[in-house]
């Protein structure tokens, strides 16, 4: 997963864009403050109310990618 990301970086730096990376405590502040499991969980509550299905299952597969990102 993360070598994946790496390329996806290089990628998006090839054509251009800018490509900030933060460590991990800066990433654990940004979550804090902007409260991203609870914002996160009501967007996909308000997606399987408005039908689309399978949001809970994708979101934890996300979430779960990202932890192991987070890990390396």
């Amino acid at each position: 997963m993360y070598s994946s990301y790496q390329q996806q970086f290089r990628d998006l730096e090839a054509v251009g864009a800018n490509v900030r990376m933060i460590d991990k405590a800066d990433l654990d502040k940004w979550i804090d403050s902007t409260n991203q499991p609870a914002v996160h969980s009501k967007w996909v509550s308000e997606q399987e109310a408005n039908g689309v299905t399978g949001m809970t299952d994708s979101h934890r597969q996300i979430d779960a990618s990202m932890q192991n990102y987070l890990e390396k």
